[in-house]
């Protein structure tokens, strides 16, 4: 899987064949970008005029989710191939497959829940957002 730092690196190792589509889209879905370099990639006929608006919608999505405040919770592959989870906090809350299957075992989210409970008065509570 190729990685790229700028949606520039995506756009010359597609069009180098450096890069698969999905890999492309995968990385331009994934972060608001300027739409000329993807209307580039459609006037060089590399992705067609459905390729280009799928991106931009995707992108107004993730613009919508950062920006709504109380946008919840959603999830996100990281560039390293973990998990991310945003909305919980300012920061993503990020593990790999295997630390999240084991954290989220039967076993620990029941051992979970009753630290929860037996620590309930110890605990702080961050306010809800408006």
């Amino acid at each position: 899987m190729s990685t790229f730092n700028t949606i520039h690196d995506a756009v010359v190792a597609l069009q180098t064949g450096k890069a698969t589509k999905p890999e492309f889209f995968a990385f331009a879905k994934s972060r608001q970008t300027d739409t000329k370099p993807l209307l580039e990639l459609m006037m060089s006929k590399v992705l067609s005029q459905a390729e280009v608006l799928e991106i931009i919608e995707e992108q107004k999505k993730l613009t919508a989710r950062k920006t709504s405040g109380t946008g919840g919770v959603y999830f996100k592959v990281s560039e390293k191939g973990a998990c991310s989870v945003y909305g919980l906090q300012r920061m993503p809350v990020t593990l790999y497959v295997e630390q999240w299957t084991r954290l989220l075992s039967d076993e620990n989210l029941a051992n979970l829940r009753q630290f929860l409970k037996d620590n309930d008065a110890k605990l702080s509570r961050k306010p809800a957002k408006v």
